[in-house]
């Protein structure tokens, strides 16, 4: 039996997080763990590849791109 009347989750208002206190991250539960993403072994390399490329020009500005969408939908 389903009620559509009732919400699905608690509507229960949230409180915002304040100054100084540890906010929560995806998949770290201890006060110790760190917050912060490490890329796997080829994100890295992904990464610096185009980092590479960025420093020696080969990259497209947004303009570029645009023009080039609109002419691979016509």
């Amino acid at each position: 039996m389903n009620d559509m009347s009732l919400p699905p989750y608690d509507a229960a208002p949230m409180e915002a997080p304040r100054a100084g206190e540890p906010m929560a991250t995806y998949g770290h539960t201890a006060a110790t763990e760190s917050p912060m993403y490490h890329p796997t072994p080829y994100e890295t390399e992904v990464i610096m590849q185009s980092k590479k490329d960025f420093e020696e020009g080969r990259f497209y500005t947004q303009e570029e791109v645009d023009k080039m969408v609109e002419e691979w939908l016509r």
